[in-house]
């Protein structure tokens, strides 16, 4: 009886199979979910030479400072703005280790695989 079927990935009483990753659930001890942190540097590296720029274009009254600095400042917000934010699932198991199994954006759908997971390993 399959218990979670969703984008590839379904969970039954005894598997759990995850498109190339096929687990048994009487090997996991463990699931987690890690999210990575947006990057901060570039985009923020780039909006303050943008604002420099634009501070020089506006001290020198020159076109060919500010425009050039305002598109920086736009482009560093939207390289910010942008960003994907990935959520890992990684599963403990006895015979591999910890195992990274899932990548997604969609944190909900990262705990529903999670729940089910739970769920299967609690029936046994």
């Amino acid at each position: 009886m399959i218990a979670f079927n969703e984008n590839g990935v379904s969970v039954t009483e005894t598997a759990v199979n995850i498109p190339g990753q096929p687990l048994r659930i009487s090997d996991i001890r463990s699931t987690r979910v890690v999210s990575d942190a947006r990057r901060f540097a570039l985009p923020v590296s780039i909006s303050i030479i943008g604002l420099v720029l634009v501070v020089i274009g506006f001290i020198r009254t020159s076109g060919a400072f500010w425009v050039p600095g305002i598109m920086l400042v736009v482009v560093g917000w939207l390289a910010w703005w942008a960003q994907d934010t990935k959520h890992r699932l990684f599963v403990g198991t006895e015979s591999k280790g910890e195992v990274e199994a899932l990548v997604s954006a969609d944190l909900a759908f990262l705990h529903r695989v999670v729940a089910a997971i739970d769920g299967a390993r609690g029936s046994r």
